[in-house]
């Protein structure tokens, strides 16, 4: 009973979140109200409150993904990372593909420092973790989130120009640029 009610739940939350990525390829806008979804999702209120306190959930849930895609957050290793970015880049890529419509839609300048800050702190979580003593040295500690900061606003800036139009280009050539500039920023870094 406990996994007919669980696959119900998530084909009715499919349903949902698939309904809002519709409407917004379509309209061009995130404006979307709570009516207009439920008829497009063909659910009521209540069950769009049962799994929502509103759209803006939706929102941040489609960007948690996209950070999941990203970094693989249960496997991350600054490390392997750092190494060789390609493989976390690509999950990148093929993810805005797949969702390109909403993205070009939804990172708009008050979204995109919403997502800058989660990946800052995702990386910022993992540079603590893996280079403990680094950690405790308080200099090091700013150099490292000014470092980070900086570096995931302009990978942002990147790929939100290449979505623009401003790159006539391939979105793996913007990947492959930000590896090549990771992987030397790395070597030359001697944490």
């Amino acid at each position: 009973m406990e996994s007919k009610h669980n696959r119900n739940y998530q084909r009715i939350d499919n349903a949902i979140v698939g309904a809002y990525k519709k409407i917004l390829e379509n309209r061009g806008t995130p404006d979307v109200s709570i009516t207009t979804l439920c008829k497009n999702a063909g659910v009521n209120r209540t069950t769009f409150y049962k799994h929502y306190k509103g759209v803006y959930e939706i929102t941040q849930q489609i960007e948690d993904e996209l950070l999941y895609h990203l970094f693989n957050v249960d496997k991350i290793s600054m490390n392997e990372f750092l190494n060789d970015p390609t493989p976390a880049l690509k999950r990148l890529n093929d993810n805005l593909l797949k969702n390109l419509a909403y993205y070009k839609c939804v990172l708009r300048p008050e979204r995109r420092q919403d997502i800058i800050a989660k990946v800052v702190n995702i990386l910022f979580r993992e540079f603590q973790k893996q280079y403990p003593k680094a950690a405790k040295n308080k200099e090091l500690v700013l150099k490292a989130k000014i470092n980070i900061t900086d570096f995931v606003g302009a990978v942002a800036n990147l790929y939100i120009q290449w979505m623009n139009g401003y790159f006539s280009c391939d979105i793996t050539d913007i990947s492959d640029h930000i590896a090549q500039v990771l992987k030397y920023v790395y070597k030359s870094a001697n944490i």
